[in-house]
């Protein structure tokens, strides 16, 4: 199987590591030359249950992208409801959809938990016949098990803890400003406030709270210096 480029591949885990599932997906679509690539979780999994990128999209909703967006979103799902295999390009002719007919370019995989459990799909198609690129599938195969929620959970985390090192390297910065007559505590919160409500918004709250506390434990290195 060929491999993914490593500038795509280093910049897809980026993506998925700060919680940017609709840029990861976009930057997919970017290297797939396919118009629609969508990613799909069954309902009760996770809030944002459809994401779609359409390069053709113009960026303003209008009534038709409305519609195409919920054919879309029905010809997803229809995908989803059928059995998983190992073929990334599964036979179309079977699926009884309006877009199935249409659909000259496709390719799939199943979203899978570390137990095997399928939570969704993750596809890309096109309505003209695109030749799908080996290093298509195999970004595509990083992605779905990047996207598996212990991964998912652990490259946000360890995306926060780099963060929040950053931080901590800047303590003698904030030191140097205390020792300017500068109010020292109003910079630190600067950085820190906005980080640390971004780790309650995407993390999960266990996890967020570590990250309060190591932010915690800067101020106090901080304002213990003579």
């Amino acid at each position: 199987m060929e491999r993914a480029s490593n500038g795509f591949l280093d910049q897809l885990r980026f993506l998925v590591s700060s919680g940017n599932l609709l840029a990861a997906l976009e930057h997919l679509n970017l290297q797939s030359g396919l118009r629609f690539t969508a990613l799909y979780r069954y309902a009760g999994v996770a809030t944002g249950d459809f994401l779609l990128v359409d390069r053709d999209d113009s960026g303003r909703p209008t009534a038709e992208w409305m519609q195409r967006h919920e054919l879309c979103r029905s010809f997803v799902e229809a995908m989803a409801d059928m059995p998983a295999g190992d073929d990334a390009s599964p036979d179309l002719t079977c699926v009884e959809h309006p877009l199935a007919a249409l659909v000259q370019a496709y390719c799939s995989l199943p979203l899978c938990v570390e137990s095997g459990a399928i939570f969704g799909l993750l596809c890309q198609f096109d309505m003209a016949p695109i030749v799908i690129q080996p290093s298509t599938i195999a970004l595509m195969r990083e992605l779905a098990a990047a996207l598996n929620p212990r991964s998912v959970r652990e490259a946000r985390r360890t995306y926060f803890e780099g963060r929040v090192d950053r931080l901590s390297d800047m303590q003698d910065l904030i030191a140097a400003a205390a020792d300017a007559g500068d109010d020292a505590r109003q910079m630190f919160d600067s950085f820190a406030d906005p980080l640390r409500a971004e780790a309650f918004r995407k993390l999960e709250p266990d996890d967020a709270l570590a990250i309060e506390a190591r932010i915690s434990a800067i101020w106090s290195n901080v304002d213990a210096r003579p």
